[in-house]
C-alpha cells in the first residue's frame, strides 16, 4: 500500500510540474504573439515589436508606385517605433520603383527584398548591414550601382544575378564572403570594383564566376578617421559637410556640465573641397559594459565613390551622465 501511495504522488507531482511548464510556455507564446502586431503607416505595412519598439517593413500597400521612402521611425499610438529591418520579398516585383530610400537605421534586409525591382537604378545600403542575403537584387536589370558598407561581411547567392552593374564600391578593407553566383551574368571585367588603395586581397578574392576571373578593380583615396574624442551619451547630430579644413567637428551640448560643449572630432585627409563628400555618423551606442561608445561612420555624396573609409567603427572611453 505504501508504495502505491508512494507512485500515487510521484505521479500527481509530474502532472503538476506538466501542467506548469505548459501553462508558462502558453504564457511566453502569449507574450511573444502579443508583442507582435501588423500596422500600416504612410503606405507602408509594418510588423512592430511593441516590447522593444522596433519595426520590420513588410510591403508596401501598393507594387505600382514609382518612389517609396522608408522613415527611420514612426509614431504609433503615442509610441516611436525605429524601422530597423526590411523584410523578406518586401519590395519584390515594385517593377515601377525608380527609387526606394532607405534609412541608416536599417540593420537587417531579408531574402530577395528587392526581387524583380526591375526599374530601379541605385540604391543606399545601410552601414549596419552585415549580410546582403541571396536573392536580394536578383532581376534589378537597370541597377547600375552599388555601395557596399565596410560593414558586409558576405554576398549571398544570386545576389546581385541579373543585373547591369557598373560600378561596385567595396568600403571594407576586409573583402566580404561571397558566396556562388553573388554576381552571376555580370562580366565583371566591363565593372568598375572600386575598393581601398593598397587592398591587394581584392584581387585574390574568388569571385565565382568561371567567365570573371579578372575583375577591373581600381584602388582609390581612403577618408582617414583616426581620432575620436567625446564624453556624451546621447545621439549627436548626424552629418556635417567637409568645409577644406583638416576636422569635421560635431559639437554637442555640454553632457559633463563642466562649462564646454562636447564634441566628436573626425581628422579628414585627401579631400578635394570641389568633391560632394560627407561623413555621416550612423549610430552612436554604448557596448555591453556601458563603459564604452561605439560610433559607427558612412560616406554620403555625389561623389562617394572616390572614396572610402580607412574604418568605419570606433570604440572609446565614455563618462556615462547619471
Amino acid at each position: 500500500m505504501d508504495i502505491k501511495t508512494t507512485n500515487i504522488s510521484l505521479g500527481n507531482v509530474f502532472c503538476k510540474y506538466i501542467f506548469t511548464f505548459l501553462f508558462v510556455f502558453y504564457l511566453l507564446s502569449l507574450q511573444t504573439a502579443m508583442a507582435q502586431d501588423e500596422i500600416e503607416f504612410k503606405g507602408l505595412i509594418y510588423e512592430i515589436n511593441t516590447q522593444t519598439k522596433t519595426a520590420t517593413l513588410v510591403e508596401p500597400e501598393n507594387q505600382d508606385a514609382m518612389e517609396y521612402i522608408v522613415p527611420s521611425m514612426f509614431e504609433y499610438n503615442n509610441e516611436m517605433y525605429t524601422v530597423t529591418a526590411i523584410g523578406s520579398s518586401a519590395f519584390a516585383n515594385c517593377e515601377n520603383a525608380t527609387s526606394i530610400i532607405l534609412p541608416e537605421t536599417i540593420e537587417s534586409i531579408g531574402i530577395a527584398a528587392f526581387l524583380s525591382c526591375s526599374s530601379l537604378t541605385s540604391i543606399h545600403i545601410s552601414g549596419l548591414i552585415t549580410t546582403i542575403e541571396s536573392n536580394t537584387f536578383q532581376r534589378c536589370q537597370n541597377l547600375t550601382e552599388v555601395v557596399i558598407p565596410a560593414t558586409v561581411t558576405s554576398i549571398g547567392q544570386n545576389a546581385f544575378d541579373g543585373t547591369k552593374l557598373e560600378t561596385i564600391v567595396f568600403n571594407g578593407v576586409t573583402p566580404p564572403g561571397l558566396l556562388k553566383n553573388a554576381f552571376k551574368g555580370i562580366t565583371l571585367p566591363n565593372v568598375e570594383i572600386i575598393v581601398p588603395e593598397n587592398q591587394s586581397n581584392y584581387y585574390t578574392t574568388p569571385w565565382y564566376n568561371n567567365d570573371n576571373v579578372n575583375p577591373n578593380i581600381i584602388g582609390v583615396t581612403r577618408i582617414d578617421l583616426t581620432s575620436l574624442q567625446s564624453t556624451i551619451d546621447n545621439l549627436i547630430p548626424d552629418t556635417k559637410t567637409y568645409d577644406g579644413t583638416d576636422n569635421v567637428v560635431w559639437d554637442c551640448p555640454d553632457y559633463n556640465n563642466d562649462g564646454t560643449k562636447d564634441s566628436i572630432i573626425a581628422p579628414l585627409y585627401n579631400i578635394p573641397v570641389t568633391d560632394d563628400v560627407k561623413v555621416k555618423i550612423i549610430s552612436v551606442k554604448y557596448d555591453d559594459s556601458k563603459e564604452k561608445i561605439v560610433v559607427k561612420f558612412t560616406l554620403i555624396g555625389d561623389d562617394v565613390t572616390k572614396y572610402v573609409l580607412t574604418e568605419n567603427e570606433f570604440e572609446y572611453d565614455a563618462t556615462l551622465a547619471p
